[in-house]
């Protein structure tokens, strides 16, 4: 009888071992299963999309508007040299006379050509839907649209390349030199410049 005692207790001295055993292992794991858990969570966290979509020059971020004489800062009478500082660009040597543009990074940076007469800004040529014009008209929109916006400050001209389009030219009788041109295929915008006369009457650009 002694004997059967000695072996029950052995053998639930044994279990209870057992089961500390078990409980110590699993609280010391605990702390790494919850770091785990921790790194996957926040690996699947999804990053945050304002950060990708945060842009790499800040004139990027600024929506500029289009006036007859202006885009944004930049200004008809303004030096070429002005406007490559306001679009963050090296200063280069004075243009040549006659007409000309701002090249290459300069055009890129502003979504839009600048016209130089000399030195001197003097007209804006936009190309795509960036940059809108302060009462809101941009390349795409119908002619109806512009007319719409400008009321009766909007003369109709015919297209001298595009068959059935049109210019329709925006004056304004308290700036009686400057203008805006919208070109269009007798139905939309298919560009636009801004400017000063003559300059901004050439079709041809500086052709």
């Amino acid at each position: 009888m002694q004997l059967l005692q000695t072996l029950t207790g052995d053998r639930m001295q044994s279990r209870f071992i057992g089961i500390a055993l078990s409980l110590l292992s699993a609280l010391a794991c605990a702390p790494a299963a919850e770091r785990r858990t921790e790194k996957d969570s926040s690996a699947s966290v999804p990053m945050d999309s304002t950060a990708a979509a945060a842009p790499s020059r800040s004139g990027e971020t600024t929506v500029w508007r289009a006036s007859p004489d202006a885009i944004g800062p930049i200004r008809v009478g303004m030096t070429a040299n002005d406007a490559r500082r306001i679009l963050g660009l090296a200063p280069q040597a004075r243009s040549a006379p006659g007409c000309s543009y701002l090249t290459g990074a300069a055009s890129t940076a502003l979504h839009a050509n600048v016209m130089l007469t000399g030195d001197t800004v003097v007209r804006f040529d936009v190309r795509d839907g960036s940059i809108a014009t302060a009462e809101g008209a941009r390349v795409g929109d119908s002619e109806a649209r512009v007319q719409s916006l400008y009321g009766g400050r909007v003369s109709l001209q015919p297209h001298k390349y595009v068959e059935g389009g049109h210019y329709l030219v925006v004056s304004d009788a308290a700036h009686p030199d400057d203008r805006i041109v919208f070109e269009t295929d007798g139905k939309v915008v298919t560009q636009y410049r801004a400017g000063r006369t003559p300059e901004v009457a050439n079709v041809e650009g500086c052709g």
